[in-house]
């Protein structure tokens, strides 16, 4: 704005010097004719006209450059207030990022304890699956056992129920037997009563003589068929080891023993030592385990008495 005011007051300060200069020619126009002093006055006026113009243009000329100068202090407050809300904007702006740079960081760090945890549970989960496995192996093993047992059981019950049939039967045909043995006792008792009774006295004293002139003869036949007889003692013997390798009672083994003697068409009481290799080999038939049956065998082989041969 003072710059056009500076300008402005130059332009009007050079119009007055020029009208002070050109004073001196008007003196000089009273001593000229009219003619020329027309021709002046018409100089004079074009010239003030023109002054004027430039004056009035410099004045335009001023004002549009007051305008502009207006408009740019105008814009120029723009400018600042456009600066201000930039630099609003940008604070804010910058804020905002710090903000973001603060989530961020948080972010971060909870993305690491993630997978710190991740990790830890990583390693929990392979921690259970080799526990896991370590128990399922256990499992297995011990499910495996149980099978093997089980199937042991199942034969040991199998043989458990072959050997009660056989003792069923057995015990069946023994109870025959003692009935029969019973009632053949009962008929022997009857008949040496009678025979007693039906005697004459006289023989009854002399068959004591005729008993004592026998006994030196039977004495040595009876001693060489005990000498061919299967011995009690190995018969226990048998008994018991039959009754150790099969697991059941001694008596259940004896009654085995008796029935398979009575099979033979013998007895135990007197069983001929020539048939024993086929009454221990009746007994080994009836054992259902062949590893039993080895067993049975091996048992009988360490006796110096027992022989299959």
């Amino acid at each position: 704005m003072s710059r056009v005011y500076n300008s402005l007051k130059l332009k009007i300060q050079d119009t007055l010097q020029w009208g002070k200069i050109n004073s001196m020619p008007l003196a000089r126009v009273k001593s000229t004719n009219a003619l020329s002093l027309n021709h002046e006055m018409e100089g004079l006026e074009k010239l003030v006209a023109d002054r004027i113009g430039k004056l009035k243009a410099a004045v335009k000329a001023g004002e549009a450059m007051v305008e502009e100068a207006r408009q740019a202090e105008h814009l120029v407050c723009n400018r600042k207030a456009d600066i201000a809300a930039l630099e609003a904007k940008l604070k804010e702006r910058e804020e905002t990022i710090q903000r973001k740079d603060s989530s961020r960081q948080a972010l971060e760090s909870e993305l690491k304890e993630k997978e710190k945890l991740t990790r830890q549970k990583d390693s929990t989960i392979k921690e259970l699956e080799q526990k896991l496995a370590a128990t399922v192996q256990q499992f297995e093993g011990m499910a495996k056992d149980k099978q093997e047992l089980l199937t042991r059981r199942d034969a040991e019950i199998n043989d458990l129920k072959s050997q009660l049939k056989r003792l069923t039967k057995g015990i069946g045909e023994m109870s025959s037997f003692f009935r029969q043995a019973e009632a053949l006792a009962d008929i022997e008792g009857q008949d040496v009563s009678t025979a007693a009774q039906n005697e004459p006295v006289d023989e009854v004293e002399e068959k004591p003589v005729a008993v004592q002139s026998n006994i030196a003869r039977v004495t040595p036949i009876v001693a060489d068929a005990a000498g061919e007889m299967v011995s009690p003692e190995i018969f226990q013997r048998i008994i018991n080891e039959l009754a150790e390798v099969t697991n059941v009672m001694a008596l259940l083994a004896s009654l085995f023993v008796h029935k398979q003697a009575k099979a033979l068409g013998e007895s135990v009481e007197k069983f001929p030592r020539t048939r024993l290799p086929e009454l221990l080999e009746g007994l080994v038939k009836e054992i259902s385990d062949e590893n039993r049956q080895i067993d049975f065998r091996q048992r009988l082989a360490q006796s110096a008495q027992i022989t299959l041969n």
